[in-house]
């Protein structure tokens, strides 16, 4: 498949686009694994005031919804097919969230984004998948992730899931919910 990074917006990264330190909210009992929060630093996209995201999928087509989704609220700064595709685009164009799908050639989105964690990259990420196998969520959070979307809940949850992130809060589609690991509460003495 041929290589699809198109990009809007200013990719750079440089000062000509403000950091607006978003505020850490604290959630006790958060959507799901305890209580997180995470600082998180957002570059606006100067023309548009918005939130910048790269995404990557390897289904063209998915690709082409998930970017209507995300569009009228959020910059798409570009769109890649491959997990190498995005650790390179993630290198140029800087994004303040990365939406990934975890199921791709070559590197993995769990692969990559762990190499774009190691790089230093300060942008939050967020999973896409047909996955709701509570091991490979808990392998999302140690990637560096703080959204897990569900394919089939998308058009439901992925905004919702980008914003989380942006607040630096974990967000998981209710679906995989269900396949979370029961543990019995303490018994008092």
């Amino acid at each position: 498949m041929s290589t699809v990074l198109t990009s809007w917006g200013t990719p750079d990264g440089q000062s000509r686009l403000p950091e607006v330190p978003l505020a850490v909210r604290r959630l006790p009992g958060a959507i799901v694994g305890g209580d997180v929060s995470t600082q998180v630093t957002v570059k606006l996209d100067e023309r548009t005031g918005r939130a910048r995201v790269l995404v990557a999928d390897d289904h063209q087509a998915l690709l082409q919804r998930i970017v209507a989704l995300l569009a009228s609220e959020f910059t798409v700064v570009g769109t890649v097919t491959d997990g190498q595709q995005l650790v390179d685009a993630e290198a140029a164009l800087c994004p303040d969230v990365i939406v990934v799908d975890i199921s791709m050639p070559g590197l993995n989105g769990l692969e990559a984004s762990a190499l774009i964690r190691c790089r230093g990259s300060r942008a939050t990420i967020v999973y896409l998948t047909a996955h709701d196998e509570w091991d490979i969520i808990e392998a999302a959070w140690a990637a560096g992730g703080l959204g897990y979307v569900i394919k089939a809940a998308i058009a439901r949850d992925l905004v919702p899931a980008v914003h989380a992130a942006l607040e630096g809060r974990r967000f998981v589609s209710q679906i995989a919910t269900a396949s979370r690991p029961r543990v019995a509460p303490p018994i008092p003495l």
